[in-house]
């Protein structure tokens, strides 16, 4: 499976916590909604967004929560900002939670890759400080 790069170029983030300083590296997954499925329900996004910050916590990431948006911001989705430059591993936890894609950014260059091994490589998007959403 293959992502469209123009519905990820329009995603725009909402940082939840603000006082952190952002690391010149990380990645931006998320466990719901997977491959796209609309019939997830709530709970079972939340269920599965607890299952991968456990594994996170498991892993010894350092990572804080964002959401992840559309353009009109209609909608969103929880997803988890990892400091790490081990982009293989978020990858790979991005097929076990059946996600698409997931984002990458290096040094405010925010690219995206597909999860699946066979079509992973970065895809420059934009500057991410370009995509953050700010609510007051």
């Amino acid at each position: 499976m293959t992502f469209d790069k123009n519905l990820y170029s329009e995603t725009k983030f909402v940082l939840l916590d603000t006082e952190i300083a952002l690391p010149s590296s990380f990645v931006i997954i998320t466990a719901e909604n997977p491959f796209h499925r609309n019939e997830t329900t709530k709970l079972d996004n939340i269920l599965r967004n607890n299952k991968l910050e456990r594994e996170l916590s498991a892993l010894n990431f350092n990572f804080s929560k964002t959401v992840g948006c559309s353009s009109d911001l209609k909608h969103c989705e929880l997803s988890y900002l990892i400091s790490t430059n081990d982009t293989e591993l978020v990858l790979d936890l991005g097929v076990k939670y059946e996600q698409e894609s997931i984002f990458i950014v290096i040094d405010n260059i925010l690219y995206v890759s597909d999860c699946h091994i066979k079509h992973r490589k970065l895809t420059k998007i934009g500057l991410f400080a370009d995509k953050i959403v700010h609510c007051n």
